[in-house]
């Protein structure tokens, strides 16, 4: 069983932050912003919470990879990226230690990125698809309605695609 939600701080979230790359503005992070964690056990709610979440990776509408800056560019979403013949997907070597994913859920549009912890998200999710399972995933979420611009290229894709646009 997945347990519930635990508020943390947003320093205790952006420690777990350690790969997401320079060009983003942290002070964006509203005040009506929050922080928190979930501890995820159950394979099903593990998909669940992570299949249907975008991936700063993208593609063009020949399924090839490209840059967020091509005006035709889509991201993948963690379950699109696991069935594509693009997926490159990494083993994981120790199933029983925790893995840790960090995700921003725009409540604008109602979607979800995942920040850091794109490789292992894919291959938690393809990992669980089979028979074998990973003991624990440790999601760490930023949630409100400016985390479109703390991740600005991220959601703009997003955005475009859905035809919906971030307040």
């Amino acid at each position: 069983m997945s347990g519930n939600w635990t508020t943390i701080t947003k320093s205790e979230y952006l420690s777990h932050c350690a790969e997401v790359g320079p060009h983003h503005d942290w002070s964006k992070f509203g005040s009506g912003s929050i922080f928190r964690e979930r501890i995820l056990r159950d394979d099903s709610t593990i998909r669940e919470s992570l299949s249907q979440a975008y991936l700063p990776w993208y593609y063009d509408k020949s399924g090839e990879i490209c840059s967020f800056n091509n005006p035709q560019a889509k991201n993948f979403r963690v379950d699109e990226y696991i069935h594509s013949s693009k997926g490159d997907l990494r083993v994981i070597d120790r199933p029983d230690l925790p893995v840790e994913i960090v995700t921003g859920y725009d409540t604008s549009i109602e979607k979800a990125l995942i920040v850091d912890g794109c490789n292992r998200s894919t291959s938690v999710t393809a990992f669980n698809l089979t028979q074998n399972k990973v003991s624990e995933v440790h999601l760490f979420e930023a949630r409100g309605l400016s985390i479109h611009e703390v991740f600005p290229s991220d959601f703009g894709v997003i955005s475009r695609n859905i035809s919906i646009r971030p307040l």
